[in-house]
């Protein structure tokens, strides 16, 4: 599933080939996603300009002009790429906007994305924003932010770092190499944080995430960057899907077990219980 890294590679890689540019066509082949997009999109979308691309959770913002902001979001198996003007639609496409320059194709074959477009100035309403935590990456997120978050919690600490309505889009992928690199268990209760321990916990989730946006993301099974090229941030994993190989650090053996219905990875010598 594209997490926080995937998206804002494909925000990168989206946003030279748009922003500033005009919308000349809109394809709608299918509207009844997860979402089901406004019946009348393709009159709102036509001739608007691209003014910004910007990223709140999972979620890609095209912001236009007039007032109106494209959203869309990624779902299991979503990719938005850039194609050349009159390549036709594949399967499992389901917007199309072409600009004078590029075509740009939201394709998604299991149907878990959407794509919606709203009043930019009532953006922070929508009911996919309004309950999103902190970004991660943001300047005001600092570590005494992040220990106040953990030390109200009573689940683990896995648990917290993946709940979107406390910090966004870090995801199980990410989760697991955060915690390895922090050092911390993954069942750890998150109310047994030191500051120290916060401290250290919060330089690891920046260094994960922009290392994996450096790599392109991580490409699994579907995750591709606006330009169609695989991400490569999975090939320095050193916990997710390694189970049974040897630890990087001190040989053990990767422990792989089921937490909160999720897959989690770990070394059980490295990482330590708080």
């Amino acid at each position: 599933m594209p997490e926080l890294p995937e998206v804002e590679t494909v925000k990168n890689g989206l946003s030279p080939t748009l922003k500033g540019q005009t919308l000349q066509s809109v394809q709608i082949l299918r509207r009844d996603l997860r979402i089901t997009a406004p019946a009348d999109i393709e009159t709102q979308l036509k001739s608007t300009t691209v003014t910004d691309l910007t990223r709140r959770s999972k979620l890609l913002l095209i912001h236009l002009n007039h007032n109106k902001t494209l959203v869309l979001h990624l779902g299991m198996s979503g990719t938005l790429t850039i194609q050349p003007i009159g390549t036709e639609a594949r399967k499992h496409d389901h917007i199309i906007i072409a600009t004078s320059q590029a075509q740009i194709h939201f394709n998604d074959p299991r149907r878990f994305g959407f794509y919606d477009l709203v009043a930019s100035d009532k953006l922070n309403q929508q009911k996919y924003i309004i309950n999103l935590g902190v970004e991660p990456l943001d300047p005001d997120f600092t570590y005494q932010m992040l220990y106040n978050i953990m030390r109200k919690r009573q689940v683990s600490i896995k648990q917290t770092l993946m709940d979107n309505s406390k910090i966004v889009g870090i995801g199980n992928i990410y989760a697991s190499e955060i915690l390895y690199l922090a050092a911390i268990h993954p069942l750890s209760k998150a109310h047994k944080i030191r500051p120290k321990q916060a401290e250290t916990l919060h330089k690891c989730i920046i260094q994960v995430l922009n290392e994996a946006i450096a790599a392109g993301g991580s490409s699994l099974k579907d995750h591709k960057q606006a330009s169609g090229k695989l991400g490569y941030f999975q090939h320095a994993f050193k916990v997710y899907g390694r189970a049974g190989e040897p630890c990087s650090t001190c040989q053990n053996k990767i422990e792989k077990w089921v937490q909160n219905g999720r897959a989690t990875f770990a070394c059980n010598v490295c990482q330590k219980y708080l």
